[in-house]
Formats: structure tokens, C-alpha cells, sequence
């Protein structure tokens, strides 16, 4: 069995079909889906659209509660003219059947990876604010993760991959569809803006966990942020730069 996860797909169509692409390709049994759909995107409707298209399990990220409860303080911290725009902008694009999607998404889903348990989430089980890093203590862990059993946790949330052994168990971050927030060295002359997903592959009794990274066309994106509507388009723009040629 192949199970293909994705996350954070902020509102990123084109990133999304990218990466939807790949995974026909790939030919996966399964699909699952760690959240934060809309927000921070230049195609918010389309995004949620896609994704409900597919019935696929997808769990509730915080920017999709967000969405639905409002937006904390926290959240416009930095640029917060800007941000506070682009919110005003995502919950204008969404209609009663788009928020009835969000209002169906579960903190977390379990899925029988041909008999390993995968238990999937945004940040973690406990809350989908929780930032699961490299680093974090283990007995910060032992908090978020207590009752769960699962062999393998999976979520996304901090926009970075990540593999972690912690108490005989791995922890995946697949990384984000939209707005990854490290950078790559890259040949000369490449094309550098990419989105990331992962795939988990089970074969007698063996899991692999194949960390996947995509090339996605700046100047693209680009005709679509600033066709689109959004606001502060050039902005949002600024976290592709690497990729302009």
C-alpha cells in the first residue's frame, strides 16, 4: 500500500495540481490531508474545492479554524496591515458550501497502513497550534502525544520536513504544499521555487517514507497571484523570490 500526505496548502491551486499530478504518477493507493487549506493564498475557494473533490480523509488545521471562529491577535503579529487584508480577502472568497468543508475537518485520523497504525494531525494530536520540531523535548512530546499509540505520527504545521525517532516510534513531517519556509541549495540556471509531500509505502512488513520535492514555475505563480485578486500580491510574491529568474 502507498499513501501519499499532503499539507498546508494555503490557498496554492497551483502548487496543489502540482503536486496532485505527481501523485497520479506515483500511483498511491490512499491520500490524506494535515489542513490549513485556504489561508495565505491567491486561490482560496479553488483550494478548498479540489481538496473536497478528491473525499479524501483531511484533518483540521489552525488556519482553517480560523477561518471559521476568527482570526487571533497573534496571527497579524508581523506585516499586520497586510495580513489583516489577505483574511479579510480569504473570508470574502469562501461561500456557505466552502465553509461547510472546513467545518468538517477532525483534529486527527487514523489510518491502517497494511496493519501499522498511522495517526495523522496538524501539530499535533493534542492541538493544532503545537510546533513538533527536531529539537523538541522529549518530554514535551510524551504531552502532546499521550494515548496515542500509533507507531508512526504524521503531521505538518511548521512548513519544514522533518524525520524523528522518538520512543521507538517516527515522527513525518511531510512539508508544506505552499510556502516551505527553508531553503534548498539549487544548480545554477534551476528552477527554485518547489512544493513537498511525502510518501509512505508499505511492502511486507517494511514502511519506506519518501520525502518528495517538486519544481513549481515562478512566473506562474506570479500570473496567478496578480490575476487573482488577492491582495498584496507582490508581498505574498516575495516568499517565491528565489525562484525568479
Amino acid at each position: 500500500m502507498r499513501l501519499a500526505v499532503i499539507s498546508d496548502i494555503h490557498g496554492n491551486s497551483l502548487a496543489l495540481q502540482a503536486v496532485l499530478d505527481d501523485i497520479a504518477a506515483a500511483g498511491v493507493d490512499r491520500i490524506v490531508c494535515l489542513g490549513d487549506l485556504a489561508v495565505m493564498g491567491f486561490d482560496p475557494a479553488g483550494a478548498i474545492e479540489r481538496i473536497a473533490g478528491l473525499d479524501i480523509p483531511v484533518v483540521r488545521g489552525n488556519t482553517d479554524d480560523f477561518l471559521l471562529n476568527g482570526f487571533p491577535d497573534g496571527f497579524f503579529a508581523q506585516d499586520p496591515d497586510v495580513r489583516r487584508d489577505l483574511a479579510a480577502w480569504t473570508t470574502a472568497q469562501l461561500t456557505p458550501e466552502h465553509r461547510a468543508v472546513l467545518e468538517s475537518l477532525v483534529p486527527t485520523v487514523d489510518i491502517d497502513l497494511d496493519g501499522v497504525a498511522v495517526c495523522c494531525y496538524h501539530g499535533s494530536p493534542r492541538s493544532y497550534n503545537d510546533p513538533i520540531l527536531p529539537d523538541n523535548p522529549a518530554e514535551q512530546l510524551d504531552d502532546w502525544f499521550a494515548g496515542i499509540d500509533a507507531p508512526i505520527l504524521i503531521g505538518g504545521h511548521t512548513h519544514r520536513q522533518m524525520l524523528r525517532r522518538w520512543n521507538g516510534r517516527t515522527i513525518v513531517n511531510p512539508g508544506p504544499v505552499s510556502l516551505t519556509f527553508e531553503r534548498l541549495p539549487v544548480r545554477r540556471g534551476s528552477t527554485r521555487p518547489w512544493t513537498e509531500y511525502a510518501i509512505l509505502t508499505s511492502d511486507q512488513g517494511a514502511i519506506r517514507i519518501d520525502f518528495r520535492y517538486l519544481p513549481l514555475d515562478f512566473d506562474a505563480l506570479a500570473t496567478a497571484a496578480r490575476q487573482s485578486g488577492m491582495p498584496h500580491a507582490d508581498w505574498w510574491l516575495k516568499g517565491w523570490e528565489i525562484g525568479a529568474s
